[in-house]
């Protein structure tokens, strides 16, 4: 149809009409045409906007993962972690509170739901990192009057006279815990973890040397007698324990065949009475406290650091003097004479009386014919001396096979000579021929290996025992018949809680940590020269100890190799350069794989181990070396000792604040380098702090207050030892047995 409006008028009729024809349609009226029905909008599933957000946050503080999501009302939320749900978390937001380490690597996602569906989110990753430490002095881990080997959290966990400390790149704090022969890590958190070594196994050298004084000595009623320890043990395996006296300090025994008991300190010998509780100990010859080499009779007599004594069946009573490089025989009277060798004068040559020459004789034994035979442990040979003096050669035994110090020994009763230099006891028939007896003949230990051999002794009906300490520290015998047969006989021994301290205690150290977290560690080798606080350097090792605990030889000094070379007190510098003290020349040395070795400075005439002191010794970034010792601090200046603060004033142990030589040190224990230059020193219980201008002054720990205070400084410190700085500047410090953070 065509319509043409004409007027205005025509134009709203047709409006008015077509009006009505829509309001009918909507009546249902006009024409019977079919309805059509409206569709709603289709509702409007959910969808994220906006992903929860990985976050890392400091331990103890919160962290709250939140959700923007779209999609028609109402929208219900629920969290997961690690792919299950949270009880309760129904909210576009989860806050984890009080976050703890072991919260670190969990995934916490949510899914959204409506009406129309759900939808999952991305998984947000936590990480929690160590709470920052405080200013002033808090724990980190330990307890400060107790020891012990447990791996841990903060005071969960236990040390045991660790001596060095060391930082890697990343912040993790390794700990060389000489009491437990082990190296520990402990992360920023405090967690304590071993990473190398076994606490309470004896793995090196050194460590054996301290199980040297362990001997047994056969009763003549077929018991053994435990030196050191005290212990008798029956034939039938029943452990006594002898009432030994508490003065003098006895560390050597013997027992003769007619069954009187001498025992000796490192300065007399006495004869012990068994029968009384506690048993006493009457003077034979020598004088408590007083060395020397004088021979006469009773406290007339001098001995110099007495190795071993052996009684026999006349009467008489050999005495070993490593030291001296002499063997003394006591008569029946207690007249004292030189049996051989020469005082002080070291050798190998064999001859009559003061004619000979020994070397570090330790270990003794006597042949059916009343022979006596020495463990010359310097030389590495068996020497033989007769009643008058005659000193002979028989035959030699490769050095390599002999230990530093402990070569236990005893004859059969078929006059074969018994020895252990390894992991096992050999047998020397009379030409010479070596064989293995039991266990392995060799420096490296091996499935046979028999570890940690203290002693050997023949019982009356000729079998060989052995002993040894396990793994537990406990005290092992064993029996083996003439032919090897290992017997059912076996006794384990309890050993008691003693400490002995001695200058080893200051060799063992962990020195530093690289960017990888390898470690490096330096010791000397040692000869024991036959009782406490006495011993030699002869040689030492550098080890690498990587984060997994393998350990890989870097340097080493074999005993006797040219050049030897006997690490000690060493440090790592902010410069990444090893330093140490070499014991043998008193050279202040400087090695790293790149440049080897350098002498920087001699830092004097060697005094007696048994007198030792402790170097320590501190680099600045730019290699500028400084090194304390007896309350002097000083700074390498072209191979000369310039002193920078401090003075040794004898009997003056104050700590007194200063400039230079005003300045006073009481005992320092450690020393570390910040990046500017400063210098920290554990100085007993104060931490000192030094200049660049050599100003002192205390930081930390108050004068006349021992203890550890935790809190805002100066707070109070227990004894110090091993100290290290971290890479963001906070001083890591042993107080006792614990380890204290300090930030200033």
């Amino acid at each position: 149809m065509h319509v043409t409006f004409q007027s205005g008028w025509g134009r709203a009729a047709f409006a008015l009409f077509l009006g009505a024809s829509v309001l009918l349609a909507a009546c249902g009226g006009g024409g019977g045409g079919g309805s059509e029905a409206v569709t709603p909008p289709k509702p409007v599933p959910p969808a994220v906007t906006a992903q929860p957000a990985s976050l890392s946050v400091p331990a103890g503080s919160s962290a709250t993962f939140a959700v923007t999501a779209t999609g028609d009302a109402p929208l219900a939320y629920q969290w997961l972690r690690n792919g299950a749900e949270i009880a309760g978390s129904t909210q576009a937001s989860y806050t984890v509170g009080a976050v703890a380490m072991a919260d670190t690597g969990s995934r916490f996602s949510v899914r959204v739901s409506n009406a129309a569906g759900s939808v999952s989110s991305a998984e947000a990753a936590l990480t929690v990192t160590p709470a920052p430490i405080p200013n002033g002095i808090s724990l980190a881990a330990g307890i400060m009057d107790r020891k012990g080997a447990l791996d841990g959290v903060g005071s969960a966990a236990l040390f045991n006279n660790p001596n060095a400390l060391a930082f890697d790149a990343s912040g993790v704090l390794y700990v060389n815990d000489d009491g437990n022969r082990t190296i520990r890590r402990v992360t920023r958190d405090g967690t304590v973890s071993t990473i190398a070594g076994t606490a309470g196994l004896a793995s090196s050298t050194e460590a054996n040397e301290a199980l040297a004084t362990i001997k047994t000595v056969p009763g003549s009623d077929g018991g053994l007698y435990l030196g050191v320890f005290g212990r008798f043990v029956s034939a039938a395996g029943v452990v006594t324990q002898i009432a030994l006296p508490t003065t003098p300090y006895l560390s050597h025994f013997s027992a003769a065949p007619d069954g009187t008991f001498y025992g000796a300190s490192s300065t007399a010998v006495y004869r012990i009475d068994l029968s009384t509780q506690p048993s006493t100990a009457v003077l034979i010859a020598g004088l408590p406290g007083n060395m020397g080499t004088t021979d006469g009779r009773g406290a007339d007599v001098r001995f110099f650091d007495i190795g071993r004594i052996l009684a026999d069946g006349a009467g008489n009573i050999y005495v070993s003097e490593p030291r001296m490089h002499m063997i003394r025989k006591i008569a029946p009277d207690g007249t004292v004479t030189t049996l051989a060798g020469q005082a002080n004068v070291q050798g190998i040559v064999d001859g009559k009386g003061a004619a000979a020459r020994l070397s570090y004789p330790v270990n003794m034994a006597l042949d059916a014919a009343g022979t006596l035979w020495v463990a010359d442990t310097g030389s590495g040979r068996f020497r033989r001396i007769s009643p008058a003096g005659d000193v002979t050669t028989p035959f030699g035994i490769d050095r390599s096979l002999f230990p530093a110090y402990e070569v236990p020994m005893a004859f059969g009763p078929e006059g074969d000579l018994y020895f252990s230099a390894g992991y096992g006891v050999q047998r020397v028939n009379a030409a010479g021929v070596v064989s293995t007896f039991v266990g392995q003949d060799g420096p490296a230990p091996a499935a046979n290996a028999i570890t940690n051999i203290g002693g050997l002794a023949v019982d009356p009906a000729g079998n060989i025992v052995v002993a040894r300490v396990d793994s537990q520290a406990a005290f092992q015998l064993g029996k083996y018949s003439p032919n090897g047969e290992r017997l059912a006989f076996q006794v384990s021994v309890p050993t008691p809680s003693f400490n002995i301290i001695t200058p080893l205690d200051v060799f063992y150290a962990t020195v530093g940590a690289d960017a990888q977290g390898n470690l490096w560690v330096a010791n000397p080798t040692t000869v024991g020269l036959g009782s406490i606080n006495t011993v030699a350097a002869v040689g030492g090792t550098v080890n690498r100890v990587a984060p997994d605990g393998t350990v890989t030889s870097l340097l080493s000094w074999g005993v006797g190799s040219a050049g030897a070379i006997a690490p000690a007190f060493p440090a790592i510098g902010r410069d990444n350069m090893l330093y140490f003290v070499d014991l043998m020349t008193n050279n202040l040395m400087r090695w790293n794989p790149v440049t080897g070795l350098a002498v920087l400075a001699n830092l004097g005439p060697s005094e007696p181990t048994f007198f030792l002191t402790p170097w320590f010794i501190a680099a600045d970034a730019a290699g500028q070396v400084y090194v304390i010792k007896n309350a002097v601090l000083q700074r390498v200046d072209k191979g000369a000792l310039v002193t920078v603060a401090g003075m040794n004033v004898p009997g003056d142990q104050r700590s007194v604040d200063g400039t230079g030589t005003q300045a006073r040190f009481s005992r320092a224990s450690a020393m570390v380098a910040d990046t500017a230059g400063n210098l920290y020193v554990a100085d007993y219980h104060l931490i000192r702090k030094v200049t660049p201008a050599g100003v002192v002054t205390t930081v930390a720990g108050q004068r006349g207050s021992v203890g550890l205070r935790l809190g805002a400084l100066p707070g109070s410190l227990g004894e110090l030892g091993a100290m290290s700085i971290g890479p963001d500047g906070v001083l890591h410090v042993m107080s006792g047995s614990a380890l204290v953070n300090i930030r200033f």
